[in-house]
């Protein structure tokens, strides 16, 4: 099983979690133990998109091209195997699961076709969204929720938006266009939205558009934030940002001589910064 390439990332205050192609590892910060689930625990052989770790629920998920997701329970190890997606009646190549965000123990999954509401209590889909016009599939790279709102980042189809409480939110006129073009991702860093649009544009949510805040080198490549850092992976580069978005590290991949391949993923737990690579497994500074 290759460690080599790491698809993404997760983290709980305590441990660390990656995903390489079809496997993936934890480490345990406070005892430096790593421990991994491949196909021989019953992980899938198919090839990993996502992973998301949730402190609450005590559950990871781990999302693959082909539309499969595997939920697996911390307290006693069990994996289930998620195949709402796959048995989908849509285009196959439409089924990658691109991100997980959670809200108020609904996991929003992202998709290559919509949005996929799915329960961590009931471990039960709910409803699906497809929000292109008039009701088409478009890519979703990641949502957010913010002032009561779901944001929906999309490939080449804008930012769009819905009150999240909205019992119709399966309805696409439910939604509105409140940005055009491409965009990586979306995310809520302390009360604040920030999106990245495809060709490395950080933007910020003000009023009621989306303002320029920062124009990157080169694009990025992963787009996330948590408690203390929002974190921008480019293939060269890897920014952090404090709460008062003021930058306060830019790890260059020519400074790591033990690497000789691209970044893919970064975050950080506590002062640490883990960042996944294309060849070179997982390194932390």
């Amino acid at each position: 099983f290759s460690f080599n390439e790491i698809k993404d990332v997760s983290q709980s205050p305590d441990k660390l979690y990656a995903a390489s192609e079809n496997a993936i590892f934890y480490k345990n910060l406070a005892t430096n133990i790593i421990q991994s689930k491949n196909t021989i625990d019953g992980l899938s052989g198919e090839t990993i998109s996502t992973i998301y770790y949730s402190p609450e629920n005590k559950k990871t998920l781990i999302g693959y091209e082909n539309g499969l997701i595997i939920v697996i329970n911390e307290v006693d190890g069990k994996m289930l195997n998620v195949v709402d997606i796959i048995n989908k009646s849509i285009p196959a190549s439409t089924k990658k699961v691109n991100h997980f965000m959670e809200y108020e123990n609904i996991v929003y999954v992202s998709c290559d076709f919509g949005i996929v509401q799915y329960n961590l209590k009931t471990l039960q889909f709910g409803d699906t969204y497809f929000i292109g016009d008039g009701g088409t599939l478009i890519p979703i790279s990641q949502t957010a929720v913010f002032q009561g709102n779901i944001y929906a980042s999309t490939v080449n189809n804008g930012i769009r938006r819905a009150l999240i409480t909205n019992p119709n939110l399966n309805d696409y006129n439910q939604w509105t266009n409140i940005a055009g073009g491409g965009w990586l991702g979306i995310t809520n860093f302390k009360n604040n939205l920030f999106a990245t649009t495809n060709n490395g544009i950080i933007q910020e949510f003000k009023g009621n558009a989306f303002t320029t805040i920062i124009t990157l080198p080169e694009v990025s490549v992963d787009f996330r934030s948590n408690e203390d850092h929002l974190v921008i992976t480019t293939a060269n580069h890897v920014y952090l940002y404090n709460t008062a978005m003021v930058k306060i590290a830019d790890i260059k991949k020519n400074d790591i001589p033990e690497i000789n391949s691209s970044f893919t993923c970064a975050t950080t737990i506590g002062e640490t910064i883990f960042i996944g690579t294309f060849e070179n497994g997982l390194i932390n500074t």
